[in-house]
């Protein structure tokens, strides 16, 4: 930036995350320093569901764990089980987030969504997605001090973003400019095509033929191993944006 401008100054280069974090703060100043420091961090959640989850332990769909668990004295696969559970909860708030409020609202009644009510069940709970919502809501409602903001956000260097920064970064762009620089392996549309594990997967065991289904292969590299970038680039075709 220097040697194209001639100085280079009053820029920040902080991680998807840290941003996000830092503009929560302007919004809610009494979060913790640590981004994200919740109580809900997987380390801490593991041991609020070992103590959570052995009184769930006679309530209905919780047999398989019940059984599990049995004869576990010394609560090691308690523990093990705990410290699972604790990460997929962390992928869900992340990934799924509106799941999780499904969960929270009684919509759902299997294990995962009891244990998570057992888990919020006191007044004032925060949590990862809690505070993705308010800052969702804040930025729509443009209920947020501009002069807080950066005056422009370039994203580059990322292969992938969850939809929820995806929706942020859209929201951000009414406010202020959001640049996403992308590395597009192919020029052309690409979000149709399959692998042939995926092609077999979608065809379920029939006999149908491939073209009968008008599955495309395409390019062996991009349906192999461009999975990922696939669905992100499907992702953001959703968003009423500039492409250049």
């Amino acid at each position: 930036i220097a040697r194209q401008t001639g100085v280079c100054a009053n820029c920040l280069f902080p991680f998807p995350n840290s941003f996000l974090y830092e503009i929560l703060k302007k919004i809610i100043p009494d979060l913790p320093e640590e981004p994200f420091m919740t109580g809900f961090e997987p380390d801490v959640l593991a041991f609020k569901i070992m103590k959570v989850l052995p009184p769930c332990l006679n309530m209905p769909g919780f047999e398989d764990l019940s059984l599990y668990l049995k004869d576990d004295a010394k609560q090691l696969k308690l523990f093990q089980l705990s410290d699972k559970i604790a990460n997929i909860f962390d992928q869900y708030l992340v990934f799924r987030p509106k799941m999780i409020f499904r969960w929270e609202s009684g919509e759902e009644d299997h294990w995962q969504a009891k244990l998570w009510r057992e888990l919020t069940a006191e007044p004032d709970v925060i949590h990862r997605a809690k505070l993705q919502r308010i800052l969702l809501e804040k930025l729509k409602k443009k209920n947020i001090d501009k002069e807080k903001l950066p005056k422009r956000l370039s994203v580059f260097g990322i292969s992938y973003l969850p939809l929820f920064h995806l929706d942020f970064c859209a929201q951000l762009s009414e406010i202020i400019d959001v640049n996403m620089f992308l590395l597009n392996p192919c020029r052309e549309y690409w979000a149709d095509i399959v692998s042939g594990k995926e092609i077999k997967l979608i065809r379920g065991g029939y006999a149908e033929k491939e073209n009968d289904m008008h599955l495309d292969k395409g390019n062996s590299l991009l349906s192999s191993m461009g999975v990922e970038g696939r669905d992100f680039f499907s992702l953001i075709s959703e968003f009423n944006c500039e492409v250049e």
